[in-house]
């Protein structure tokens, strides 16, 4: 995964005209309950994968939808963070998924998802990393258990 990291955030800038940037730290005990969003992924299923390397990292292309409280946002593409870019109350991890959807608005909304190790996870990355594979299984990045 090359460029990915925060040793090249300056070229961040000429990706997005956001002003406020990650990392954040995510502390448990700092968390309240609200509402629960009510979350729809089924669209994230088996989509066709295009890897492009671009400054900001390898990004890979595909195709789905996610319904957050009845709003459908389109994916784009998703890339990963060799490590989390996010702490989860000051700590790390081994890698960190950024799904990339666009908004009906025109914004960017951008779903993480933390990454644990997983003996299983050469054979399902290693093909999406070097470029060979054609499609993905969207599915296999995600939650099992969406509460958690």
């Amino acid at each position: 995964m090359e460029k990915l990291n925060y040793h090249y955030q300056d070229a961040w800038r000429y990706t997005t005209t956001a002003t406020c940037q990650s990392p954040i730290d995510v502390v448990a005990d700092k968390l309240v309950d609200g509402p629960a969003m009510a979350i729809d992924w089924s669209g994230l299923t088996i989509s066709p994968l295009l890897k492009k390397e671009q400054v900001i990292g390898d990004q890979f292309f595909c195709h789905g939808k996610l319904v957050i409280d009845g709003q459908t946002v389109e994916l784009v593409r998703f890339h990963i963070h060799d490590g989390f870019e996010h702490l989860w109350d000051g700590q790390s991890g081994a890698a960190e998924l950024h799904l990339v959807f666009k908004r009906a608005d025109g914004g960017t909304l951008v779903l993480a998802v933390f990454l644990d190790e997983n003996p299983q996870a050469e054979a399902i990355f290693k093909p999406i990393l070097d470029g060979t594979a054609a499609k993905v299984d969207l599915t296999t990045f995600l939650p099992k258990n969406k509460k958690q």
